[in-house]
């Protein structure tokens, strides 16, 4: 189960926002690059994050979008707090002003194979945790 949040902008664009342990990727789509009469085209590390590359936009006036996994966002206009939302595998669409957006979730990717989950013990750990249990009950004790 991977943890992702994703936001809808005009134009059915939308920012997606994984959670990947400790970092949050995020990936927003913007307007296809323009090329020009000369065939050439800006490089994707340069001017093709400036024009003639159109940025996306969100709507300021609904926030909508859906979260996979359990997410808290914090929604803010104009550096004040308007709300604090918190969504767990859920589409949400809230009519409300806004302008600014932080989230952060609160749980990992489930492992691929339960048995590789970092709190579970090896079997070979379980033989030597038994094997010292066994000795040390049946020691002898000297008084």
């Amino acid at each position: 189960m991977s943890v992702v949040s994703v936001f809808y902008g005009s134009g059915n664009f939308a920012v997606s926002t994984t959670a990947q342990g400790g970092v949050y990727q995020t990936v927003g789509y913007t307007a296809p690059l323009s090329w020009h009469g000369a065939y050439s085209a800006p490089t994707p590390t340069g001017a093709a994050i400036v024009s003639p590359t159109v940025g996306l936009a969100l709507p300021h006036n609904l926030f909508t979008g859906f979260s996979d996994g359990y997410w808290i966002h914090r929604v803010f206009l104009d550096g004040h707090l308007v709300g604090t939302f918190t969504f767990t595998d859920q589409q949400f669409c809230i009519p409300m002003q806004w302008d600014t957006v932080q989230s952060v979730a609160l749980c990992g990717p489930e492992p691929e194979d339960p048995g590789t989950h970092p709190h579970t013990p090896s079997p070979g750990g379980c033989a030597v945790l038994l094997a010292a249990a066994l000795f040390t009950r049946f020691r002898n004790r000297k008084a």
